[in-house]
């Protein structure tokens, strides 16, 4: 028998480093005295190596215990040289376990080592952090100390209790298996695991509220709607990798039965009492007249991801009235077959990354879009993120980023990072084109993208109550064939700070413009009261420009 798979993972990295803690002192007041006294600051500190690396391959076994996909017995053998069987290596370079060329069957362990190097007692606690592919690292069966990390991307133990000075170091035992079932999809794959530890003086206040756990979810075509309604576990310091293309719009936030949604649910009323979806669901089996349902969801510390060569069409948030035909709520299991009102959801999000995603425009308008209304609750969308995400206009594509605040509420959006991404509407047919389209956005960051083919290129807007404020940032990007605006914001009322920094605009239309303006003036040619400016190393060429930016 024999393993038919060719694994390859370039590099398999386990990275060992301590966070050292720094010791304090306090003043001695003295008044008039001879005796001298002393004053030594006590030092924190922990250093962590790796030890007795051991390698292992799997060999063909009538009478093993390892099986591979197909139910064949392996047992692991140990090998020798740091050379598995199939000619991989495992070394010990600069603190780190570096694998080389795995295949399936093979296995790495190590003893991780933390030498207390304090004067003074200490308390620690350790961790690590996949990086790199996420999908890779879910296959490898991973386990440090008593911890079994499979699908975990970030962890954390709880603190210690204090460790004397002078005590004996501390062994971690480390494992890094790559299955005999795991599959072809993951041949030339790499990942890296790093490992911390961190140290404080042992009388210092720590909580274990601040251990961390943020898990990797999985997501295809078939799946990723139940995921983002949390079918399969909590969103909350979760990474989510889209696993195959997605040709359909998926919602982020919606409401559903599952108890990891954390959605909340009132009968009638926003004041009413708060109960899960199972407690209201048998609430709705009295016959009585219920009213509209109202849902909250709250959302934190979610990243959404894919793997190399995967695409999406369009992801969305929204809150607000939901009615309609075909309107599904997933609270009660029902789809709408006329007109009427549905429900009503609000939510708060605090901390949404959209990571190196590749957006091909569909039939949507928009391909990520962040719809939110006002009611009466206030809804919050904090802290997003778009890094490394490349969009690619459709033929019925308006905007790439489509960031809206459709009530009356201020600070609905405050927080929003656009940054190193690129833009390309040539193939949209729409008649204007947006790269990043916001009304009633605060602290705006876009920093180092390119935008192709738009008709106005950043737009945000305030209306009502619905203002712009804080920072307003726009830098090193590219403008190309725009064909309208470059950068428009409108009915700004109440910003701190503009920059517009590190620009350039080329084969633009040149009544293109840059415009910012607290009223419906085109082009204002005083800076708001209050605000400060911030412009330098930008190369507009013929582009129309506020007086107070030349």
């Amino acid at each position: 028998m024999k393993i038919n798979k060719k694994i390859l993972a370039p590099v398999l990295a386990l990275t060992a480093f301590a966070a050292v803690g720094v010791g304090t002192t306090y003043a001695i007041f003295t008044s008039e005295t001879n005796t001298n006294i002393a004053v030594t600051a006590g030092k924190v500190k922990v250093e962590a190596t790796v030890s007795d690396l051991r390698t292992y391959s799997a060999e063909y076994d009538e009478h093993g215990d390892v099986l591979d996909e197909n139910g064949n017995k392996y047992s692991l053998v140990e090998t020798t040289n740091g050379t598995f069987a199939n000619g991989g290596t495992a070394t010990v370079e600069e603190g780190a376990i570096k694998l080389l060329n795995v295949t399936p069957g093979d296995k790495a362990t190590a003893k991780i080592t933390i030498k207390n190097n304090s004067n003074v007692g200490m308390k620690y606690r350790i961790g690590f952090e996949a990086e790199g592919n996420l999908l890779f690292f879910a296959g490898i069966e991973f386990k440090i100390g008593d911890n079994q990390a499979n699908g975990v991307k970030k962890y954390s133990t709880e603190w210690s209790d204090v460790v004397a000075p002078g005590s004996a170091d501390i062994e971690t035992p480390v494992e890094v298996y790559l299955p005999l079932s795991i599959g072809n999809s993951y041949q030339d794959q790499t990942c890296s695991i790093k490992y911390t530890v961190e140290a404080v003086q042992g009388n210092a206040y720590v909580s274990n509220e601040q251990a961390v756990e943020e898990k990797i979810l999985f997501a295809n075509k078939a799946t990723a709607q139940d995921v983002f309604l949390g079918k399969y576990g909590s969103l909350n310091n979760s990474t989510v990798v889209i696993t195959e293309s997605l040709d359909s719009k998926v919602m982020i936030n919606l409401p559903s039965k599952y108890e990891n949604s954390g959605t909340v649910c009132h009968d009638g009323s926003i004041t009413a009492p708060a109960l899960t979806p199972a407690e209201y669901v048998e609430l709705l089996k009295d016959g009585a007249w219920h009213g509209t349902p109202i849902y909250e969801r709250d959302i934190e510390n979610l990243t959404i991801t894919s793997v190399p060569g995967v695409t999406v069409t369009s992801f969305g948030i929204t809150s607000g009235h939901s009615y309609g035909v075909n309107v599904t709520d997933y609270v009660r299991d029902y789809t709408s077959t006329d007109s009427q009102s549905v429900f009503y959801s609000y939510t708060t999000i605090n901390g949404l990354t959209f990571k190196d995603l590749s957006f091909v425009g569909s039939s949507e308008s928009e391909m990520l879009a962040l719809d939110i209304t006002s009611g009466a609750r206030q809804n919050k969308v904090q802290n997003v993120v778009v890094d490394g995400c490349n969009f690619v206009g459709g033929a019925s594509t308006a905007s790439a980023i489509h960031c809206m605040n459709n009530g009356g509420d201020v600070d609905i959006y405050r927080g929003i990072t656009v940054k190193n991404s690129t833009f390309d509407m040539a193939q949209s047919t729409a008649a204007h084109t947006y790269g990043f389209l916001g009304l009633g956005t605060g602290d705006l960051y876009i920093d180092n993208c390119s935008f192709k083919d738009t008709t106005r290129t950043i737009q945000t807007q305030g209306g009502g109550n619905q203002n712009e404020y804080g920072v307003y940032s726009v830098t090193n990007c590219i403008f190309n064939n725009v064909k309208s605006y470059l950068i428009k914001a409108a009915e700004i009322k109440e910003l701190t700070k503009i920059v517009v920094t590190g620009n350039t605009a080329i084969n633009v239309v040149s009544g293109s413009g840059v415009r910012f303006a607290t009223s419906g003036v085109e082009y204002a040619t005083t800076v708001p009261e209050g605000v400060e400016v911030v412009k330098e190393n930008n190369d507009f060429g013929m582009v129309k420009i506020n007086e107070f930016l030349k």
